[in-house]
């Protein structure tokens, strides 16, 4: 039985979060975290446009997978306004007795989040930073429910080959590791293997010269070039890489992957039946070695 909407809020604020011993986090930050994760997803069902800017960054980057008429997958993009007007034009209502908004804190760390939130007709991922005091919506990976598309689109899923999870699965670490390790060896072709060309990696910071935050980008080409330099180099004993795969299936990922460097959420997309990166969210390690 699904349970009413105010039901679910109660238990989403006292939610479990997925994260190691000793990376304690406090009610006042998961509170915050799941009120932005509520404004985006019973928001967009509200119809409730001022609720769902409140939500997101100005920079948000929302990304989905569409199977085009020519067999082949491409990544559709949505953007801030785009959002904000969708919702404002009631083109993600739900009746609120319909919604069955489900959310889990999978990590939060150095001021960035890991979040998946589900409705009875959405399945998001979201990636969220501390920006001035406020949790905001950075990157999104999302589809459409299954249990909806298997209810109301059946035709989706014909030809579709049953769920391996174990093959999924080394698809996706397969990719993680591409990355991390392509960077840390200098190889320039297993990274470009392990992203996807539309890739967006953002590092939220601050200016010093104004102490305001902003965002930095940067996309797959860079990433591919400033990997080949080599200046990201480092011993395979001093990597300390360890992988958590928060949540998968057969076409969407999320990933985190810690390093002696880096703390990095990844956001994965099985495209053309080839699991690429095409979301990240990191920081450094605050205990990285400097200089």
């Amino acid at each position: 039985m699904k349970r009413p909407l105010s039901i679910m809020i109660a238990v989403l604020f006292c939610v479990s979060l997925a994260i190691p011993a000793g990376a304690e986090v406090d009610e006042a930050t998961k509170k915050a975290i799941t009120q932005a994760a509520m404004d985006y997803m019973d928001g967009a069902h509200a119809s409730d446009a001022a609720r769902m800017e409140r939500a997101i960054h100005p920079e948000l980057t929302k990304v989905s997978i569409r199977r085009m008429e020519t067999g082949k997958d491409i990544l559709r993009k949505t953007g801030y306004t785009m959002l904000i007007e969708f919702v404002r034009a009631n083109l993600a209502s739900v009746p609120e007795e319909a919604r069955d908004i489900q959310l889990e804190i999978f990590a939060v760390r150095e001021g960035i989040a890991a979040v998946k939130i589900t409705s009875s007709v959405f399945y998001d991922y979201l990636l969220l930073a501390e920006i001035e005091g406020q949790w905001k919506l950075i990157n999104v990976l999302w589809k459409m429910n299954p249990e909806w598309v298997t209810k109301n689109r059946p035709q989706d899923l014909e030809g579709k080959a049953p769920f391996d999870a174990a093959a999924e699965k080394k698809g996706i670490e397969a990719a993680a590791m591409d990355y991390l390790e392509g960077y840390f060896t200098g190889d320039a072709e297993r990274m470009a293997k392990g992203i996807h060309p539309e890739l967006t990696k953002v590092w939220p910071k601050t200016l010093p010269q104004t102490g305001k935050p902003y965002l930095e980008k940067i996309g797959a080409s860079y990433l591919i070039e400033a990997t080949g330099t080599g200046n990201g180099k480092l011993d395979e004993d001093k990597r300390k890489i360890e992988m958590t795969i928060f949540d998968y299936g057969d076409d969407i990922a999320m990933v985190e992957v810690l390093s002696a460097m880096f703390y990095d959420y990844l956001q994965l997309a099985k495209i053309n039946g080839e699991w690429r990166i095409v979301n990240v969210l990191w920081v450094m390690n605050p205990d990285a070695p400097r200089g």
